[in-house]
């Protein structure tokens, strides 16, 4: 019996480490999903409605169609739209739109996509309000038209992912206001036609903001204000914004060599690394982007072509789908465009086209464009999925992520993958799986694990599909992987003498990646060396430690202790010396001869 319970003790606390360890808004498996159709036909017509009657961490899904409402959310909620383009929450310029917030002593955590977002009213008011958020994740909707404000308020949160949206003409307001906001990360959004595209306030502060568009806003593309410090910028698009960006705080323009896209940048690059030959100069203060990209005049620049919309990704056979991206380039103009697909080949040469023509099967969509010189971009790439038509009256299944743990993740650290699949047709159940990274599939099972994920940001997604061949929605998630801390090995214990030099060595020392910069060696009796080596002598005998700290290219340490003992040089001349050992043996030896010879 006594076995019995221990062994039930270990499996809680297992249960517990492990379920712990998940984003706030990630769903266990008891997690409940109710559906919201303005037509009628599910759980509740309003989603105002089926919030106040969700429990913390449910799983809302919102049906196509126009939603007039003013929506509040006070709990932990997943909130998720069919299609953005086609799920509409419109705010009727009355209100904020969506106002999500919890309270000092308990912030809550929110997940919104799949949403168009528009028309709020009235200064103040915001298509989507946060305040005193944790865990936050704002993904793949369309926001737009609020009338006095911004698109976006963030007020006092932290932990935010806000990624793939499209925050435009809130001409009057900011595309994204982050106020006392930390610890967060924006990043292949578009940010258009705003009064301002950014703005930090109020100690917003460790933000890292990074790849999106930011374009044709008429103050500034970008502004910090009022103590928004040790925030990062680096790979954003500035084109033909009232002033890209101002700046006269503490703030990093670049990263790992990489700066950003400036239109008004007035040097060159003579070398022809992409990079400019100069430092770009950010309005306010002293600040640098020391590595600026692209947009130089003196030799033609590759043109980018973007993805804009690809609607729906996932579709039954003979079902329209329509495809739409732009190109730039920064020393002429585009010329031509080309969409193929992995099955089909040659889809289109037209910017944007419909089709409803796609074969069975999964599709790796290539788009790139060709600028006035003849040269064409990189191509980019998404997935589109066409199921069999003949089980037109089946229902897809939906796909929930459980968990992506750890996230984030350490560079060479497992991540485990978990996922399941909900099938609502009578009869009907999960029989395949498919987790992937853009157009790269990374299992065919509901859950594993993976170790060899790359430095920074990953988009994983994951579907389901039910025994009528019919696949699920993408459901998608950002697991970031950081740089490892370097592991410093100090050597020792160490011994020795008073006023003799001991040699501490730290060469055993390695970091995952890069490289070690810096050794430093802190002694206990106040002096610091630095090297990789040191030697260092102690004056009086004693008990001594010794830290090391080790530094990496990125700036992130590890330390090792150890400790030191000193002895004192008489303590060492009273210890006997060989002669007199040499004496010892040799008297035993006849002492021993002589007893033998009684």
């Amino acid at each position: 019996m006594h076995q019995k319970k221990t062994i039930l003790v270990i499996i809680l606390l297992f249960a517990f480490a492990f379920f712990s360890q998940m984003q706030l808004f990630e769903i266990a498996k008891g997690s409940k999903i109710t559906y919201v159709n303005v037509n009628g036909g599910s759980n509740y017509t309003t989603i105002q409605e089926a919030i106040d009657n969700a429990e913390s961490g449910d799983t809302i899904y919102v049906y196509s169609g126009t939603y007039n409402e003013n929506i509040i959310i006070t709990k932990n909620i997943i909130l998720t739209g069919e299609n953005r383009e086609t799920t509409i929450i419109d705010g009727q310029k009355n209100d904020h739109v969506i106002y999500a917030n919890g309270t000092d002593l308990n912030p809550i955590g929110f997940f919104i996509s799949g949403f168009t977002v528009k028309n709020a009213g009235g200064e103040g008011n915001d298509c989507i309000a946060l305040s005193n958020i944790n865990e936050c994740e704002i993904s793949n909707n369309i926001i737009t038209n609020s009338d006095e404000s911004d698109g976006i308020q963030i007020h006092q949160c932290t932990g935010l992912q806000m990624y793939n949206n499209q925050i435009t003409n809130n001409d009057k307001g900011l595309g994204i206001l982050m106020i006392n906001s930390q610890d967060s990360v924006i990043y292949q959004n578009t940010i258009q036609n705003n009064q301002k595209g950014i703005e930090l306030q109020l100690n917003s502060n460790n933000n890292k903001i990074y790849e999106n568009i930011i374009a044709q806003n008429s103050l500034y593309g970008i502004h910090l204000r009022t103590n928004s410090n040790t925030n990062i910028f680096y790979l954003n698009d500035f084109t033909e914004n009232g002033e890209n960006a101002y700046d006269s705080l503490t703030n990093t323009w670049s990263l790992n060599t990489q700066g950003n896209y400036w239109d008004d940048y007035a040097g060159s690059d003579s070398n022809s690394d992409g990079i400019g030959d100069t430092p770009y100069s950010i309005p306010g203060g002293d600040n640098l982007d020391e590595y600026p990209l692209g947009y130089f005049p003196t030799s033609n620049q590759k043109p980018i072509a973007t993805i804009i919309s690809v609607n729906p990704t996932n579709i039954i056979q003979g079902e329209p789908i329509h495809f739409y991206g732009i190109g730039e380039d920064s020393d002429g103009n585009i010329q031509g465009y080309n969409w193929r697909s992995s099955r089909d080949d040659h889809l289109s040469s037209e910017k944007g086209f419909s089709t409803n023509s796609l074969s069975i099967g999964t599709h790796t969509i290539y788009f790139k464009v060709r600028d006035d010189k003849g040269e064409w971009s990189t191509e980019k790439t998404i997935q589109v999925i066409v199921s069999s038509s003949q089980y037109g009256s089946n229902q897809r299944p939906i796909a929930l992520i459980l968990a992506i743990v750890p996230n984030p993740a350490q560079i060479g650290q497992a991540v485990s993958f978990n996922g399941m699949g909900v099938d609502n047709d009578e009869g009907g159940y999960i029989t395949g799986f498919q987790w992937r990274e853009e157009a790269t599939i990374l299992s065919t099972a509901p859950s594993f694990s993976k170790s060899n994920f790359t430095l920074g940001s990953h988009i994983i997604s994951f579907m389901v599909k039910d025994n009528n061949e019919a696949w699920s929605e993408e459901a998608n998630y950002t697991l970031t992987i950081i740089h490892g801390p370097p592991t410093a090995i100090s050597g020792g214990p160490y011994n020795g003498t008073e006023q003799t030099s001991i040699l501490f060595n730290g060469t055993q020392s390695y970091v995952s990646s890069g490289k070690i910069e810096s050794y430093q060696w802190n002694f206990s009796d106040g002096t610091i060396l630095y090297g990789e080596s040191v030697e260092h002598t102690f004056d009086l005998a004693g008990n001594y430690t010794v830290t090391l700290i080790v530094t990496d290219n990125l700036g992130t340490s590890g330390s090792d202790a150890t400790d030191i003992t000193i002895s004192s040089k008489d303590q060492q001349q009273d210890t006997p010396g060989f002669e007199l050992i040499i004496i010892i043996c040799a008297l035993g030896i006849i002492m021993l001869w002589i007893k033998r010879k009684r």
